[in-house]
């Protein structure tokens, strides 16, 4: 009988949804807004993987900067040598073309003249083995630099592949915020009829067999979780002066990157802003900081005040790295 029963009352709940069998009702808000914290999480990792690409070819760009600046240095030791060289070829032959055959009967001036050829072949001599280890090291430094070329174009393959997925994930979260925003509204309306209908239909309290119940139906019971306020369906720019406009690392860069120009463009990257913001990083880093209303924003579009916003979060977020380290406090 036991056994009878148990397979009865499973029959009876095999047919019924999951939140029935826990007598949990269905909560479409909250499973939202889990949504939408989800897609949050997996687009801040993705844009951390797309950002730490971004800084490592940056990284790579700058040792290739100075492995250049040796190679021509090394380039112009080794003309500064031939100069050198020919310049003492000159004065031996001019010498050698002034000399009187009279004079190589003079036993001293034969040997100042000789004292003179040892001193100017072994000059040339020496600076034969410095050019000829200038010219190696140059090589190796050649070589360096191909091998640093090489880790950079990898890198920024990694970076424009990770940007792709970045913005993939961004635009689910988009979706899932939208969503969030329907069920947050559509929530507020159902709360908003719910209540109406109770002032206008209910009978009086001193009815027993009439009174509502103490419990609000299932249609209308409040999610498990917070309902946070739904994502602004525009960007309104923020007027005034951002608190940390004035701040030492945010006042050099400006100045390093655009000379404080906030409509600043360099189509290089392309770059915007007065912080020349690449737009990926301007969407991760409005992503990370919750301003989720940024995301997609131009930002030359974006006010004095939210660009500050973002370049201290970011500056928050990653330090001066996506800066290349410029304006770092001395040490």
């Amino acid at each position: 009988m036991l056994g009878a029963a148990l397979t009865a009352t499973a029959f009876l709940g095999a047919g019924q949804p999951a939140h029935a069998q826990t007598d949990q009702p269905a909560d479409p808000l909250a499973d939202a807004n889990r949504e939408v914290a989800s897609a949050r999480a997996a687009a801040e990792t993705k844009s951390s993987e797309y950002l730490d690409a971004l800084e490592k070819a940056e990284s790579l760009r700058v040792q290739m900067g100075e492995v250049d600046a040796r190679i021509a240095g090394l380039k112009a030791h080794r003309s500064k040598l031939r100069a050198i060289g020919r310049a003492r070829a000159a004065i031996a032959y001019r010498r050698s073309v002034a000399i009187s055959p009279a004079l190589f009967f003079d036993a001293r001036d034969a040997l100042d003249i000789a004292r003179r050829t040892r001193l100017i072949d072994g000059l040339n001599a020496a600076d034969t083995t410095v050019f000829r280890q200038l010219r190696k090291t140059a090589a190796e430094l050649s070589r360096e630099r191909s091998r640093l070329l090489g880790l950079e174009h990898a890198e920024d393959g990694a970076a424009g592949r990770l940007e792709s997925e970045a913005r993939t994930l961004e635009a689910a979260l988009a979706r899932a915020q939208q969503r969030q925003q329907e069920l947050t509204v559509a929530h507020a309306a159902a709360l908003a009829a719910a209540t109406t209908t109770t002032t206008t239909t209910s009978p009086p309290t001193t009815t027993p067999a009439t009174t509502p119940p103490t419990t609000a139906p299932p249609t209308t019971t409040a999610p498990s979780t917070p309902v946070p306020p739904p994502p602004p369906t525009g960007y309104v720019p923020t007027p005034g002066t951002n608190p940390h406009h004035d701040d030492p690392f945010l006042v050099c860069v400006r100045n390093h990157e655009s000379s404080g120009n906030y409509q600043a463009y360099n189509p290089d990257g392309p770059y915007y802003g007065a912080y020349q913001f690449l737009q990926a990083t301007w969407d991760a880093t409005a992503n990370h900081m919750g301003r989720v209303e940024l995301i997609g924003v131009h930002p030359t579009q974006a006010s004095p005040y939210d660009q500050d916003d973002v370049a201290w979060a970011l500056y928050q977020w990653r330090g001066s790295a996506p800066w290349g380290g410029i304006c770092d406090p001395p040490p």
